[in-house]
Order: structure tokens, then C-alpha cells, then sequence
């Protein structure tokens, strides 16, 4: 799952999968994917929080607030969007249910 994010710099055995000739490139490469995969957790969690204030019943806002509110939630979905697009094929096997149920079961079991 995660090893294919890693793939480009650690071969199987964690040892470094490239050579000082065309290292740059591919960790390059790495960190950008790496920088777009942490902006995109980023955006998730502040969006789930923000729907969660949203639906709070408690949560009294004027309707200017309201607007204001949801039209940020909007432009953090349709940044989710745009950076899932942007993380590639990293990001879907850790995107996927399976690997929620599978994250959900480790956790449960230490």
C-alpha cells in the first residue's frame, strides 16, 4: 500500500533504489507526492470538521456566517479534489475502504 509511495527512493529491502545519477529526479518526485499526500490529509481533516461545526445543532450562526462558512467548506472540497488528483496512484490504495478496514483492525488490535 504505502511501500508504492516509497517505491521510487527504497527498493524491497529499504535500501536506496537508485543511483547518485538520476537520485535527484526521483526523490524529487517523492517529495512532491509526499508534500501533496500531507496537504491533502490536511484538507480532509479541517473539511470534516468544518462539516461537523456545520451540523452541529448547537452551532447558531447568522446567515451571513452560515454562507461564509459553507462557501469555505465548498473550496476546501474542491481542493480535496484537486490534490487527490494531484497525489496519483499513491493515494488510492490508501484512499480505498480496504484499507480503512484494515488501518481500523491494527489499531484495534495493539
Amino acid at each position: 500500500m504505502l511501500t508504492e509511495l516509497f517505491a521510487p527512493v527504497v527498493d524491497e529491502n529499504g535500501r536506496r533504489a537508485f543511483s547518485a545519477k538520476n537520485s535527484r529526479g526521483k526523490l524529487k518526485d517523492w517529495e512532491v507526492r509526499s508534500r501533496v499526500i500531507g496537504l491533502l490529509n490536511d484538507a480532509v481533516v479541517n473539511s470534516t470538521a468544518v462539516r461537523a461545526f456545520l451540523q452541529e445543532p448547537s452551532t447558531q450562526l447568522q446567515p451571513a456566517e452560515r454562507i461564509a462558512v459553507t462557501t469555505y467548506l465548498q473550496e476546501r472540497e474542491r481542493e480535496i479534489g484537486r490534490l487527490r488528483r494531484g497525489a496519483g496512484r499513491p493515494w488510492r490504495p490508501v484512499a480505498g475502504v480496504t484499507f480503512a478496514r484494515r488501518l481500523a483492525r491494527t489499531i484495534a488490535a495493539r
